[in-house]
């Protein structure tokens, strides 16, 4: 996870339940992006399999209620598989205190007098989050959320866009409202996770060694190259024409089917988690200067040149691996600790404006006729 995304909580699990459409913002300052595509023959690995290279239909809709709020004409709003009708009243109560339609409503850009009634229920599953979190921060940490707080919590936020704080609602479809929930929701989180980072342990000797081997495919710097053939039996014949002295570029550029052959095999200077597991192995494996493999991969058999290897030691290494590995742990708590909260609140969504539900993760489902 990079560090931007652990800073904005923007973990797989969190994103479960809390709705896209709230998050966008983060989302947003996240980034991130598509893999690159791998070149044809070489190495690196495609992005499926990129994990294990790093080793590692229209509706009618509800009639309108034009009464104001607490009018004898005052009805439930109802929802279509189409949209929700702008209204008043209640619809869901968290242990004991209701939300309102209108409070649920302002998350959204305005569009009229409906809402389509997934996003309403994704909004009203942010509200839900935002004021469970805040008040089981309160109850189990003595952690109480400030405006204050929340405030310069927003102001990082925008700024970390480089946008106005105009453009970031208009570039994201947010509402000051949406974003000012966002912020509170960040807020809870950091704090809430300082308390866990207090209490966590460190981790041990042996755990700092077990995270350092297995990190070193994207730790190491490796210059390499190859040559890329069909079959083993061409891999052995060539490897072993290099092993007697022959020049390797040149056997890349007369053997190799692989697109860099014409360039003598080379694969330039990178990290080894840029290739398939297998040839990143065999790079950290291979003795610098000396022909190497044959090695199998998805692209075929390689035989392989490292001409330089840089690889940090444990020690140069152990102040860093310490620092994710609690990273990692708080956050995990910090999953642990939320849907927990979630699951444990009094929740109770009126069903014309969906369903609560907590199993497998906390969500809001839309109602259908």
């Amino acid at each position: 996870m990079s560090a931007c995304r652990e800073r904005l909580g923007c973990s797989a699990r969190l994103r479960l339940f809390l709705p896209a459409a709230v998050l966008a913002l983060a989302a947003a300052a996240c980034g991130g992006g598509a893999g690159e595509e791998p070149s044809n023959g070489e190495p690196s690995a495609p992005p499926a399999a990129a994990a294990e290279a790093v080793a590692e239909p229209a509706a009618e809709t509800a009639p309108a209620s034009s009464a104001p709020a607490g009018g004898a004409e005052d009805e439930p709003t109802t929802v279509t598989q189409a949209a929700v009708r702008l209204g008043w009243g209640e619809v869901a109560v968290i242990d004991g205190e209701p939300v309102v339609f209108d409070e649920v409503a302002a998350l959204t850009p305005d569009s009229g007098d409906v809402v389509d009634p997934q996003l309403f229920a994704q909004s009203l599953l942010a509200v839900i989050t935002n004021r469970v979190l805040a008040a089981a921060a309160e109850e189990d940490f003595g952690l109480v959320i400030t405006d204050a707080a929340v405030e310069a919590k927003r102001e990082e936020l925008v700024a970390f866009t480089g946008l106005s704080e105009e453009e970031v609602l208009e570039e994201y479809d947010l509402t000051a409202v949406s974003l000012r929930l966002i912020s509170a929701g960040e807020a809870v989180r950091e704090s809430v996770q300082s308390v866990l980072a207090a209490r966590a342990p460190a981790p041990s000797e042996e755990e700092l060694r077990v995270r350092y081997e297995a990190g070193m495919p994207a730790a190491a710097l490796v210059c390499s190259a190859h040559i890329l053939l069909e079959n083993r039996e061409e891999a052995e014949a060539a490897l072993g024409r290099a092993q007697a002295g022959e020049d390797f570029a040149a056997l890349a550029r007369e053997l190799s089917t692989g697109p860099s052959g014409p360039n003598g095999g080379d694969l330039g200077c990178g990290p080894p988690s840029q290739y398939v597991e297998e040839f990143a192995a065999g790079a950290l494996d291979a003795e610098v200067g000396v022909p190497y493999g044959p090695v199998e991969t998805q692209f075929g058999w390689h035989v392989i040149l490292v001409s330089d290897r840089t690889i940090p030691s444990f020690e140069e290494m152990r102040s860093s691996l310490a620092a994710e590995m609690q990273d990692e742990s708080v956050g995990q708590s910090w999953e642990v600790w939320a849907l927990g909260a979630l699951a444990a609140a009094d929740v109770q969504v009126k069903p014309e404006y969906g369903e609560w539900t907590t199993d497998p993760i906390p969500n809001v489902t839309p109602p259908s006729l």
